[in-house]
């Protein structure tokens, strides 16, 4: 076992549901990121410059990379997307800009979810 994989294995787990974990020292793992690969994105704490949460319309929602409506955003694989009627998104803005990752939620999830997230951005920007 490497040093990186025991990091990860000794850090806190504060949220896993399909292909988003998020870890109390590593930050926010997004599964089957990478289209076509479907590797996964690593977000460190450090690097998230604010988060925000979204109410999905219809013509948002994608199971996998981004849309015509929403470029600027790329959605990890969530076959949740497709099965929900009413989803949510926290949208993470990189402090490097670019596309924003885009943590598709169930609504019950949403806030608490952003809180969490919202917190361990402000605690690592004291």
């Amino acid at each position: 076992m490497t040093a990186n994989s025991q990091a990860m294995q000794d850090d806190k787990l504060l949220y896993q549901h399909n292909n988003v974990t998020i870890s109390e020292n590593n930050g926010i793992r997004l599964g089957c990121y990478y289209f076509p690969s479907g590797t996964s994105k690593m977000i460190p704490w450090d690097s998230i410059a604010s988060v925000e949460l979204r109410d999905l319309k219809w013509y948002h929602r994608k199971t996998w990379g981004n849309s015509l409506m929403t470029l600027d955003l790329w959605f990890h694989y969530d076959r949740m997307s497709r099965e929900c009627k009413q989803l949510k998104a926290i949208i993470v803005h990189m402090k490097a800009g670019g596309t924003s990752p885009a943590l598709t939620v169930r609504p019950e999830q949403a806030d608490e979810l952003f809180h969490l997230i919202q917190r361990h951005v402000a605690k690592i920007k004291q």
